[in-house]
């Protein structure tokens, strides 16, 4: 319940009408009420399969700063293989988990050289990881240039994705990397020159080529109007091999599907398994940076203060068609503790749950 008021006030001050609030409520209590909550909870992107998807993972950021326990805190500086400027801390002013949403908040004070910024970075390694399925976070991105709010995916057996580290496949990037959404905000930009409007969607993977590092990428195609200033859903599609057909990754703007990758390079210890490097499984890491290179040196332009990278809720899904476990039903308490529950903010979901294509 708390879902689906959740994105229907996001997907109306995207614009889509403050009606649709009233209206989503209303069908949204209704639909309690007759116990039908599973066919409201539908996603945005069907399953491959045409059946249900299986929900894994869910945080709604509706339990205070219980909702951070089992996330990790990266900190530190020193550029993060970027050329980054922030300082990641473990802060509750950095990260935190506020009015529904979680916050990842850079802290900007001083001028000139002596400008410092304090953000976050935390990453579900140990909480969650997954190998294909659906991905989906709902967002609303700060105004500032030289802001680099993204979330993304990296090996599970690696937990120090840009530096050293045994993994499967090798460290960074042999064993890949998964951008879901990078927004940044950038300055005059020749390369991603929409970027300077604070309405830059990019998605891309990074895996070993011929001469180090590669990367495909994807912009998604603003409609007018469209700022990352705004609330907006934000899919990433991980579909599995079936027999000779090898897997895919769509990425989706409010259901608009901008990028599809059906192919990449394996690492050199993957012999011919042609999914590697992503046939491993991944967990969730949400940041904020400040400068960096990105399509060029990113040089800041921040006035002292705060600003709000904010995450309505993180979800995950599996097809159980691909060797999952059967879909099963999770039963629903009565309407009327549902309401109860719901109305003291008590449900909280970390749990299976057959979910709907569309």
């Amino acid at each position: 319940m708390n879902w689906i008021l959740k994105r229907a006030e996001h997907q109306a001050l995207a614009g889509r009408g403050r009606q649709g609030i009233f209206w989503t409520a209303i069908l949204g209590v209704s639909a309690i009420a007759l116990g039908h909550v599973e066919a409201l909870e539908a996603q945005i992107v069907a399953p491959p399969s045409g059946g249900k998807w299986v929900q894994t993972y869910d945080d709604e950021f509706n339990a205070g700063s219980l909702d951070l326990a089992g996330w990790t805190y990266d900190v530190g500086g020193g550029g993060w293989g970027n050329s980054e400027l922030e300082t990641y801390t473990n802060s509750p002013s950095n990260a935190f988990v506020s009015g529904g949403n979680l916050n990842i908040n850079v802290i900007a004070s001083g001028t000139g050289a002596n400008e410092t910024y304090t953000s976050a970075r935390i990453r579900s390694s140990g909480l969650f990881s997954q190998t294909y399925g659906l991905f989906e976070f709902t967002a609303k991105m700060p105004v500032g240039t030289g802001l680099w709010p993204a979330v993304w995916m990296a090996p599970e057996n690696s937990l120090t994705p840009t530096g050293i580290g045994s993994t499967v496949y090798g460290k960074w990037p042999y064993s890949g990397e998964i951008d879901v959404d990078e927004s940044p905000n950038l300055s005059p930009n020749p390369v991603y020159p929409n970027g300077t409007n604070n309405n830059l969607v990019h998605a891309a993977i990074h895996y070993e080529g011929s001469s180090g590092a590669t990367q495909q990428q994807g912009i998604y195609s603003d409609p007018p109007g469209f700022t990352t200033a705004a609330w907006h859903t934000y899919d990433f599609e991980w579909n599995a091999p079936s027999g000779s057909t090898l897997g895919t990754m769509t990425w989706y703007c409010d259901g608009n599907a901008y990028l599809t990758v059906s192919s990449w390079n394996g690492p050199e210890n993957s012999g011919s398994d042609k999914e590697a490097p992503f046939d491993q499984p991944f967990y969730l890491m949400v940041n904020m940076a400040v400068g960096g290179n990105f399509g060029g040196t990113n040089v800041p332009n921040l006035a002292d203060g705060s600003y709000d990278f904010q995450v309505g809720y993180i979800k995950a899904f599996e097809d159980p068609s691909v060797g999952a476990a059967p879909a099963v039903a999770v039963p629903e308490p009565a309407a009327s503790a549902v309401f109860l529950l719901a109305t003291m903010g008590l449900i909280r979901h970390r749990r299976r749950r057959v979910v709907e294509g569309t």
